[in-house]
């Protein structure tokens, strides 16, 4: 049986290559690599030791966003905590967005798409963004901007799971404003009993 080949994901790709430079704190003496989607997780990259316990390397990388993350010793599985975080299919990665005529560091990068905010996907789904103001996360459709040199973490949701969620944000709304009528209900008949009293007395 002839060995099937796996497809190059940039194998048609004719955009430009932008230089980006990536960055790693982690101790010393030890061999890490990144590995992208941009080339579909294929094979990583070594990341030079530069001191004070930084790792980097710059690579020229196509237009879009992408996620990834380090292999430390060639055995355990890292994401750099001070970079935007996503989760797919249960996986943590960082994430990086490469635009045309831009070559920063992704640590400039990263929240700075206030004039360009990530489009929702294309399938619809929601994310799970943490909001540091507030403690918890909230459900959007990629729309909200991301303040400059704050990690952010998201999570991609399933269409099913942001509808179930807003059936849910409806019903409650319903319930509750069930239970204001029913206070202001009572509240009327009381006061009509009282005014009942007062009038027979």
């Amino acid at each position: 049986m002839a060995d099937e080949k796996v497809e190059d994901p940039l194998a048609d790709y004719d955009g430009p290559w932008v230089k980006k430079r990536i960055e790693f704190e982690y101790e010393a003496r030890h061999s890490i690599e990144v590995y992208g989607s941009w080339n579909g997780f294929k094979g990583g990259d070594e990341l030079n030791y530069e001191g004070r316990e930084t790792y980097a390397i710059e690579l020229e990388l196509p237009l879009g966003n992408y996620v990834y993350r380090f292999r430390v010793d060639d055995e355990d599985w890292e994401t750099d905590n001070r970079r935007s975080k996503n989760i797919r299919d249960g996986n943590e990665y960082n994430t990086i967005n490469v635009k045309s005529g831009d070559s920063e560091s992704d640590e400039e990068e990263e929240g700075s798409d206030e004039e360009n905010p990530p489009e929702a996907d294309e399938d619809g789904q929601g994310k799970l963004v943490y909001d540091e103001e507030t403690g918890g996360f909230v459900v959007n459709k990629g729309q909200k901007k991301k303040r400059r040199g704050r990690p952010s973490l998201e999570i991609e949701l399933p269409n099913a799971f942001v509808e179930d969620a807003q059936k849910q944000e409806a019903a409650d709304a319903e319930e509750e404003a069930q239970e204001d009528k029913g206070k202001k209900k009572k509240k009327e008949e009381a006061e009509e009993t009282e005014n009942a009293w007062l009038r027979s007395t």
